[in-house]
């Protein structure tokens, strides 16, 4: 009973502090805010409707001499790369609430995905990395995959699939309506049910040639891989982390109770 109470009174102060910080970093964005900052792109979504729009993810974000805990979404016809530091100079366009019951809730989806602004504008200044980048290189490699689905399926059922397989989110505002009235937007989201099915399903066929403890940590190594191509999303990572913690009890021979899991999950 000590353990449980621990954990709701660290959840409880961990949603508070993140409540508070999210609050003060988004009140830069929600008076209409025009002016320079700076940061480094962290995801990128390049334009595929031919608006000549990329849409980018912003970290590390220096406004006005104050270093950001959340990211930006950056809208930009500049074509910039994972791990470019960038400079940018823009207007701020604003996070949409909730109109219309099963509708899309921008404040909700953002603030879910981190995010605290959006800003529209261009670069003033963009620095090269010149490391390699594992993030850009799964980027293009799930591009590449999404691309490949375009040659087999139409243009509508190519991105939906996208979108479920490899969370590629690029199911147009129609298709994206449609599946908010019928309750089933989140099925569009990558979480423990895609996880789950597919960490399950190979752990169970790898279990028909190979031992449980090869089979569990080929699968926590697929889980791991699935986790970083469809972008690190809360629910993903989520998913992953107990899904993983459940395979765990075959790689060291025992039952996995709330005193081994905990250290496994917060340590």
């Amino acid at each position: 009973m000590l353990i449980i109470a621990c954990i709701c009174f660290i959840s409880v102060v961990r949603i508070l502090l993140y409540d508070n910080q999210y609050e003060n970093d988004k009140s830069f964005f929600e008076s209409s805010y025009e002016g320079q900052l700076t940061g480094q792109v962290s995801k990128v979504n390049y334009d595929k409707n031919g608006n000549g729009f990329h849409h980018y993810e912003l970290d590390s974000v220096i406004i006005k001499g104050r270093v950001l805990s959340f990211r930006i979404k950056f809208i930009t016809n500049d074509y910039l790369e994972i791990n470019d530091e960038v400079g940018i100079t823009g207007d701020s366009l604003g996070i949409s609430p909730l109109r219309n019951e099963g509708g899309f809730d921008g404040e909700v989806f953002y603030k879910r995905e981190q995010i605290v602004g959006v800003v529209y504008g261009d670069t003033y200044k963009i620095e090269k990395s010149k490391q390699f980048s594992w993030a850009q290189s799964i980027f293009e490699l799930r591009e590449d995959h999404q691309a490949r689905l375009g040659v087999y399926l139409p243009d509508k059922e190519s991105k939906i699939l996208g979108t479920l397989l490899l969370g590629t989110n690029q199911v147009d505002k129609t298709t994206r309506e449609a599946f908010g009235s019928a309750g089933l937007l989140h099925v569009l989201a990558i979480s423990g049910l895609h996880v789950s099915i597919i960490g399950l399903a190979v752990f169970h066929m790898l279990s028909v040639v190979l031992k449980k403890r090869l089979s569990a940590i080929c699968s926590i190594v697929l889980i791991v891989f699935y986790c970083l191509y469809t972008g690190m999303h809360i629910s993903t990572i989520r998913a992953s982390l107990m899904l993983s913690a459940y395979l765990i009890k075959y790689v060291v021979g025992r039952v996995i109770t709330l005193k081994v899991l905990f250290p496994l999950l917060h340590g």
